[in-house]
């Protein structure tokens, strides 16, 4: 046996000269990022040791969207409930590599031998069974809690909607009555002030109230990058200097974009709200935009903040996960991550404590064609 695989956790129970003499036909199967290892419904045939890299275990979720249960390391293995029942049977989630990884497997045939060696390899392997079965129900506990709480907060919007949608309609109409009536143009830009944000008031709401539900319904239209720019400059971007936050605009690209205006106005200042609120004693905030190809545009937020722990990195997108906050309801991220699936986009978020965050987000410059984005893991 490799020395590689000796070390793992799925081995402890077996001394090291044991397993040279069980003979264990291990075979090495290199994946680059993005490879699938196993599809979710394909039946079960090895147990997958990590060697290097990682992989991530997903679900089918809401919206048919992959939702990551787990993700394997390095002397991590998964794949054995599959091969413990006599009958063949089939994946309950999907396996994908997360860049360059190297894993061994081993067929039916080998866990049996492995089991059949001594009670206390038995006893090692059941323990370890018992032990990822219990992280999964307890997983799976806090999911159903979540969807309750997710409810709740749905039929709540739903009311906060019917409630405020009159009011906020008068608001705004009068916000366009006082810019199509005076030439005074303090007049006219607090009207038109007023009016972005009246209509970011019912984004907010609705956003939360299609995220509860597990849908989102955009609305597309050619837009400038220049004029979502200008309006982010105002609704967030240019008080920042007021923290001791310094801003930098590298803008390569200046064109239109086919997306749902509000939404991507929301989901940038979402995303630079945290970028700031990581930087308490002030900082460097950075916005690029650029045109990846043809087809596609892509935004980019980065901060010198606090930075985020890998732990809650590895669940930034899922609801309820919140950081740095004290009032932070754990939803703007989940949300986020929603629209961008929505719009057929890509959101990668890269972070070291202590030296701050990047965002990136890559988008079709017309979210309602076919677009080519990489199934979320």
């Amino acid at each position: 046996m490799d020395d590689i695989f000796k070390h793992s956790a799925f081995f402890a129970g077996i001394a090291g000269d044991e397993l040279d003499q069980l003979e264990l036909p291990i075979k090495l199967r290199h994946y680059e990022d993005g490879d699938i290892v196993f599809e979710e419904g394909a039946v079960g045939q090895n147990v997958y040791l990590v060697a290097s890299g990682e992989v991530s275990i997903s679900k089918r979720g809401r919206g048919g969207k992959q939702e990551i249960l787990t993700v394997k390391k390095p002397g991590d293995f998964f794949g054995e409930l599959a091969l413990l029942l006599e009958d063949e049977q089939h994946r309950t989630a999907r396996a994908t590599a997360k860049g360059a990884t190297v894993l061994g497997t081993l067929g039916r045939d080998g866990l049996h031998a492995m089991m059949g060696h001594s009670p206390e390899a038995a006893l090692h392997f059941t323990r370890l069974i018992a032990s990822q079965l219990k992280r999964a129900n307890t997983h799976f506990i806090d999911e159903l809690i979540d969807a309750e709480r997710l409810s709740l907060i749905g039929t709540m919007m739903g009311a906060m909607v019917h409630d405020f949608r009159n009011p906020i309609a008068t608001i705004s109409m009068a916000s366009h009555y006082l810019k199509s009536n005076t030439e005074d143009e303090a007049l006219v830009t607090m009207g038109e002030l007023t009016s972005d944000a009246t209509d970011q008031m019912l984004v907010m709401i609705q956003e939360v109230l299609d995220y509860s539900k597990g849908e989102i319904k955009l609305e597309l239209k050619a837009t400038s990058v220049t004029e979502l720019l200008e309006s982010i400059d105002t609704q967030i971007l240019n008080s920042l200097a007021n923290d001791g936050i310094t801003v930098i605009r590298e803008i390569d690209y200046e064109g239109d974009i086919v997306a749902d205006r509000n939404r991507l106005i929301r989901l940038l200042c979402n995303i630079i709200k945290n970028g700031s609120e990581a930087m308490e004693a002030g900082g460097t905030l950075t916005l690029r935009v650029g045109g990846a190809s043809d087809d596609s545009v892509w935004f980019e937020v980065e901060d010198n903040g606090c930075g985020i722990p890998d732990k809650v990195l590895e669940q930034i997108f899922e609801p309820f996960v919140t950081y740095g906050k004290a009032s932070g309801t754990g939803l703007g991220m989940a949300i986020v991550r929603s629209v961008v699936d929505a719009h057929k986009g890509d959101i990668r978020i890269s972070s070291e404590e202590g030296k701050g965050t990047t965002c990136r987000i890559d988008l079709p410059r017309d979210a309602s064609g076919p677009g080519s984005k990489k199934e979320q893991q």
